[in-house]
Parts: C-alpha cells; sequence; structure tokens
C-alpha cells in the first residue's frame, strides 16, 4: 500500500532498477504521523528514510515472489509526481515506457551511475 506507481527500468543495463511513485496517504500516517491531509508526493520523494523503505518492501516482494536474482530490481528512485494519462499513460492505463524514458532520463541514468 505503500507504493502508487512503478515502473521497471534498466534495458540493456547490468541490472534492474525502478522509478517509484510513493502513495501519499500511506507513507503520511506511517512516517508523519498525520491522519488529515497527506503530505505532498514531492515532499515524499525527497526522503531518503521513505525510500529506504521502499526498497525494503521492494526487496520482501521479490523474496515471497522468488524472484531470480537476474530479474531483481537492484535500485529505486522516488518520483515526485504520479504518472498520469495522456502523458505517461495510455487511455487504458498502460505505461508508455518511450515517454517515461525521455521524461525521467536523468533520473534512469542516476541509477545506472554507479
Amino acid at each position: 500500500p505503500f507504493i502508487k506507481q512503478a515502473v521497471v527500468v534498466g534495458q540493456d543495463q547490468k541490472s534492474i532498477a525502478a522509478l517509484i511513485v510513493p502513495d501519499p496517504e500511506h507513507c503520511s500516517k506511517r512516517f508523519f504521523h498525520t491522519y488529515t491531509a497527506p503530505v505532498a508526493v514531492t515532499q515524499l520523494a525527497d526522503n531518503k528514510r521513505i525510500e529506504k523503505f521502499l526498497y525494503g518492501e521492494v526487496s520482501k516482494l521479490q523474496r515471497t515472489a522468488r524472484v531470480k536474482s537476474i530479474e531483481k530490481v537492484s535500485r529505486i528512485r522516488l518520483i515526485s509526481r504520479e504518472f498520469k494519462t495522456g502523458v505517461e499513460l495510455t487511455n487504458t492505463l498502460k505505461m508508455k515506457r518511450n515517454v517515461i524514458h525521455d521524461l525521467y532520463k536523468k533520473e534512469i541514468s542516476d541509477l545506472f551511475s554507479n
């Protein structure tokens, strides 16, 4: 419930990574103890504590699903806005991978620069 949207990236790379949009409602309750108004996604995306927690959640899911090591997400990057229909998503809510890659080129590059 802490991840609202995610896309796996890493084609032609040695490892796989993910761009993740944190869920404002659940993350606000867990990390900021606010039960009235959720914290903005932009604030969540810059929080290293939330990033570390979400990486742990992704790792748990991968262990539970018995994902092969070559298919595991090794790094994540939180992004500060949700994917929108007509931009990153089609009308049927499918990811436009080429558009996402173009829009988040710097973030994706940063994931694989180390």
